[in-house]
């Protein structure tokens, strides 16, 4: 996939439906936004 972006989470349990995937809040800031939204799986 040459020049598409690809993003991928590994789940080493079952994730529940309602599951909130957002950017840990030590690898961001205001200086270094999260680069998506948070996103339910």
């Amino acid at each position: 996939m040459v020049g598409k972006e690809r993003y991928s989470v590994a789940f080493f349990v079952w994730p529940s439906p309602d599951m909130m995937v957002t950017c840990i809040e030590s690898c961001c800031s205001e200086a270094n936004p999260p680069r998506s939204s948070s996103n339910n799986i």
